[in-house]
């Protein structure tokens, strides 16, 4: 009778206190893998943070499906977690490729327009604006330019009775302007885009600058570079001396550019983009050859550029061994309710 009314004790619901507790250790355990789950996805990504409440779902089907009777919803939980696996492989992929570029080619494509603004003038009145015109009050080519891409809304504002740090334009020049800025830069006023002048360039004093003039191919002369060491304010008639952009390009270092893409695995540094005379955007490397750099920007030293200026310099990669191991630990906090989850079944 005694034996009966032991096991009667402990058959009953809270009647036997280690149950309880392991209950309870368990639930203790679960919320705190949740955080942890959630937590190191979203330390990775956006994307990696709907994954862990997905990760979460299927644990959760996976171990009420577990009981006897069940097989079949095990299979199927099994099942689902491998397609949402791969699913979020692919779209963690996508997106970590989308957000590498996205920044660089909104860069590249507001000096593009930049470019294509002064190839518009240069067809209307036979030569590009000069870096500073001319009169009582110079003022830069990009009021030009912006005449051509924001006719309305800036441009017209420029006041050319004044300087261009007098009183209106100053005022002027601390709107942001969206073309005259990449989202890479922390400058919402700057520009870090600059001609580069001198002698032998298209900028150069010595003659008007037209197209006329670049006898080694528009496609292989470069007149604009990005500047993001030393950004200037937008309504500012300065630009970048042939021997400053050269000295820029060859003695840059990594941390030097703006543009560089942080993925999970490595950072990526690409280089310095730069515009040529016919409204194309490269991008010069690094450790590149001075000499050739400055081939680059002279439009008619008859030696002709008989090399890719794309191809100028090589890109950097630096291992990121904080994500590898975030991913790392994210996997195992991934596979970690397995063990219970095959001992339990």
């Amino acid at each position: 009778m005694g034996d009966t009314a032991v096991n009667q004790w402990k058959s009953a619901p809270g009647g036997n206190l280690g149950d309880k507790k392991a209950g309870e250790q368990f639930s203790l355990s679960s919320v705190f893998y949740a955080i942890s789950l959630l937590a190191s996805g979203l330390a990775l990504s956006t994307v990696t943070l709907f994954f862990s409440i997905s990760v979460l779902l299927f644990w959760y089907i996976g171990f009420k499906a577990s009981v006897k009777g069940k097989g079949t919803s095990c299979i199927m939980a099994i099942v689902l977690y491998i397609t949402l696996l791969i699913g979020a492989g692919v779209s963690m992929f996508t997106v970590h490729t989308f957000r590498l570029g996205s920044k660089k080619t909104q860069c590249s494509g507001r000096m593009r327009q930049l470019c294509l603004a002064l190839l518009i003038i240069e067809s209307n009145k036979g030569q590009f604006p000069h870096p500073t015109s001319e009169g009582d009050f110079p003022h830069s080519w990009r009021i030009d330019a912006l005449s051509k891409v924001e006719p309305t809304q800036f441009a017209k504002k420029y006041n050319r009775s004044e300087p261009w740090n007098g009183p209106k334009n100053s005022a002027l020049g601390q709107i942001h302007v969206p073309i005259l800025t990449c989202p890479v830069s922390d400058h919402d006023t700057k520009t870090p885009y600059k001609l580069v002048v001198g002698p032998g360039t298209v900028f150069d004093e010595s003659a008007p600058p037209t197209i006329s003039k670049i006898t080694d191919g528009s496609s292989n002369t470069i007149i604009m570079i990005e500047d993001h060491s030393n950004p200037i304010q937008w309504t500012s008639p300065h630009d970048i001396s042939i021997d400053d952009a050269v000295d820029l390009i060859c003695n840059m270092k990594p941390h030097d550019t703006s543009h560089y893409h942080v993925g999970i695995f490595e950072t990526v540094y690409p280089g310095i983009q730069v515009g040529f005379a016919d409204g194309s955007i490269g991008t010069i490397g690094f450790n590149a050859d001075p000499t050739q750099v400055r081939r680059a920007f002279l439009c008619s030293d008859n030696q002709g550029v008989d090399y890719d200026v794309n191809s100028i310099g090589k890109i950097i990669r630096i291992r990121n061994w904080g994500g590898m191991v975030a991913t790392a630990i994210y996997g195992f906090l991934i596979a970690a309710p397995a063990v219970p989850f095959y001992r339990r079944r």
